[in-house]
């Protein structure tokens, strides 16, 4: 028998710790109720045919959204807080939105408030991870995230990263939250943001194995005792298009880029756009030589505004070199940058330097000058000559008429006994 809420129905499961494995006692049940048998129900299945979830009241059941599904899920203001499970899971072949505001969080170590293997859209709500109560990301995705609006914070924060794009170890298909497990999570995780608020974690964003980031807007900012630790961690491949970063305490570098060798960390960060604020922008890492080298990772510079950052690239150790390439952006005057074969830095706000083509001429007053006083009216004057019509004005009106009517026109007007004085413009 299956009971219809208002908005939907959904099937509800028994599940293991994990949020893994059915343990084989599943009901149709009304949305809203969390009681089986007289027995709490761990976990909430959202199945295909499902088009909107609206969270009832707080909540601590597990939402699991089924492979073939494709809801929004609206969380009304209300707080869903699991223990020792992930509190939201998009299953692989799942699509969900989430939308609203109210507050998602996961207490354990291990478990994180968003664990997404599907297609996910996050237009709302905040994401929460307390160090304090477990160690482990705000969000692991290891399917296609796309993050328009809402807070994403971790408190208390010790040791992990506030989000995880990708796999710590993609070669691991045993351990699907570590590795690449077929059927469970994608092969090449991406993820996009398009607005929001990053706060908390020892590193904001870390880019993992086959994980591919983009960044359009949005506000990331952390504070952290140690100097090991970024805002953006890349490994594989990375893009930044807008957005504010902000260092503080000894976390005093903006970003990391790293290669490892295997593959899947091809060390490729680009930066378009965005503002910067820290002591250095690019922090490059080396530990083992003989297993991995950033001397192959490339960093990609075309703009941005770095005037609040003292420093472009510091090495991690001195036999590292990775390349940066500088051909855009504003930086400070003092700061050391090195452009790109055919570019240059030239000055600009009686402080500033901009990287800018080798070839780049800027516009003097003279030029700006000619632009307005002689070039328009030519451009007037060469309509005027095409049309082939002259004008006749008439005084105290302001009116014109064409040639053809000129004869027209003052026998009109000498009639009436006016004086009448026409001048023709070529």
């Amino acid at each position: 028998m299956v009971v219809k809420s208002l908005e939907v129905f959904a099937i509800r499961s028994y599940r293991d710790k994990c949020g893994l494995g059915v343990l084989g006692l599943s009901v149709f049940a009304a949305v809203g109720v969390s009681m089986l048998g007289g027995k709490a129900v761990s976990a909430l299945d959202i199945q295909p045919g499902v088009d909107s979830y609206t969270l009832p009241g707080d909540s601590s059941e597990q939402i699991v959204v089924k492979n073939g599904a494709n809801v929004k899920i609206n969380l009304n203001g209300k707080t869903l807080r699991t223990s020792g499970v992930d509190s939201v899971i998009v299953d692989k072949g799942a699509t969900a939105t989430i939308e609203g505001d109210g507050t998602v969080t996961a207490e354990g170590t291990g478990v994180a408030p968003i664990y997404n293997n599907g297609d996910l859209t996050i237009n709302g709500g905040t994401y929460l991870k307390d160090e304090s109560k477990g160690a482990y990301y705000a969000i692991l995705n290891h399917g296609n995230l796309t993050f328009n609006n809402g807070t994403v914070k971790m408190d208390n924060f010790t040791t992990s990263s506030l989000v995880d794009d990708g796999y710590y170890d993609f070669a691991n298909d045993k351990e699907h939250k570590i590795g690449y497990v077929s059927g469970v999570g994608q092969e090449e995780p991406t993820m996009t943001i398009n607005g929001g608020t990053f706060t908390g974690g020892a590193g904001i964003i870390k880019v993992d194995d086959n994980g591919t980031l983009t960044i359009n807007d949005g506000t990331f900012s952390a504070s952290y005792p140690k100097t090991d630790r970024m805002i953006i961690m890349n490994n594989h491949v990375a893009t930044i298009n807008g957005g504010t970063f902000t260092t503080a305490g000894g976390m005093n570098t903006v970003l990391m880029n790293r290669h490892y060798d295997g593959g899947h960390n091809e060390g490729t960060l680009t930066i378009n756009g965005g503002s910067f604020v820290g002591q250095k922008l690019i922090h490059e890492e080396s530990y083992d030589e003989s297993s991995h080298s950033s001397t192959d990772a490339k960093t990609i510079v075309t703009g941005g505004d770095f005037t609040k950052i003292d420093t472009v690239k510091t090495p991690y150790t001195a036999k590292t070199n990775m390349p940066v390439e500088i051909s855009g952006g504003t930086f400070k005057k003092d700061t050391e940058v090195e452009p790109a074969a055919e570019y240059k830095t030239i000055d600009i706000n009686g402080g500033d330097k901009k990287v800018v083509p080798k070839d780049y001429v800027e516009p003097t007053d003279d030029t700006k000058k000619d632009d307005k006083e002689v070039t328009k009216p030519r451009a007037e004057e060469a309509k005027t000559k095409e049309s082939g019509a002259a004008k006749i004005a008439a005084p105290n009106t302001g009116a014109e008429l064409d040639q053809g009517s000129m004869i027209s026109g003052f026998m009109a007007l000498l009639s009436a006994g006016l004086a009448v004085f026409a001048k023709i413009k070529l």
